[in-house]
């Protein structure tokens, strides 16, 4: 457990400040990675530095249970994550089960696996605090609500959710007799919000269809009037994603810490491989 046990890896800056000094493959470590909340302190920061976590087989909620600080710029690579097995309507994201607090560059390429009457994000589960300049490329193949970037949204604060991606295939529990909530960033919207609760948000065409083949899509999956909680957010085709959204994005970042960044490979490759598959969050 890295939070009990810094080791080499963590440099502990404070009694609540931990941050990664290195990438981590976790096929080299003895053991799986997984942060219960009792390990995370009130107010607490784990800062990746944009360092990466890879090969995490996570059997679980999320990275962090209950986040009730600050979680920034980790990025979870050639993982997954795994929550079949547990509490009907509990939460599961990549990065945290449920976020009471702050959420802001993190990129997660696992996919989650979940139960059909499970609530899942692909950073978080549940949302009462706020998530910024995220992405999301992982996959969510089935459960209750699913959203890009978190499941459920209880938080009624102006761009509780702002400025991030989803580019990862969502799909529901329809075919279980229940009816799913799926966004492209969001599953569920649970309290009244203002018109700015997820703004500046995009997701990638086709991947929160609640019937595939229809190209009815919401940023929102439960919001039949999305003017009343979302603005400046929508669906985009792949190009656009990589080239007219990092342009939006970084313009409602403006006065942040972060910036959204995608670049075509430039070492004379013709064979068009990027050196970022999407737009990634930097600081």
């Amino acid at each position: 457990n890295l939070m009990s046990n810094p080791g080499e890896d963590i440099d502990d800056d404070s009694e609540k400040h931990y941050k990664l000094v290195n990438d981590i493959d976790i096929n080299s470590l003895p053991s799986s990675l997984g942060i219960p909340s009792s390990d995370f302190p009130e107010g607490g920061i784990f800062d990746g530095t944009g360092h990466t976590i890879l090969h995490l087989a996570l059997k679980g909620k999320g990275l962090f249970e209950t986040n009730r600080g600050t979680l920034k710029g980790i990025h979870i690579a050639f993982s997954s994550i795994d929550a079949t097995g547990g509490d009907a309507n509990s939460y599961v994201g990549s990065i945290c089960s449920v976020n009471n607090g702050s959420i802001e560059g993190c990129i997660n390429e696992a996919d989650i696996k979940t139960e059909k009457d499970q609530v899942a994000g692909g950073i978080c589960g549940k949302n009462t605090g706020t998530i910024l300049a995220c992405l999301n490329s992982g996959n969510i193949p089935d459960g209750k609500e699913i959203g890009g970037i978190c499941g459920e949204n209880a938080s009624s604060t102006d761009n509780a959710i702002m400025a991030c991606i989803n580019a990862g295939m969502l799909h529901g529990s329809s075919n279980h007799g229940i009816d799913t909530n799926i966004g492209g960033i969001c599953g569920l919207q649970s309290v009244a919000g203002s018109t700015a609760v997820i703004n500046s948000c995009y997701w990638l065409t086709g991947s929160a269809r609640p019937v595939q083949g229809n190209s009815e899509e919401k940023a929102i999956g439960n919001s039949t009037t999305e003017g009343n909680y979302c603005t400046n957010s929508t669906n985009m085709m792949e190009a656009l994603l990589r080239t007219e959204a990092v342009d939006k994005l970084n313009i409602a970042l403006a006065g942040s810490d972060w910036k959204f960044e995608w670049k075509q490979n430039t070492s004379g490759n013709s064979t068009g491989t990027y050196k970022t598959v999407w737009p990634i969050p930097i600081k």
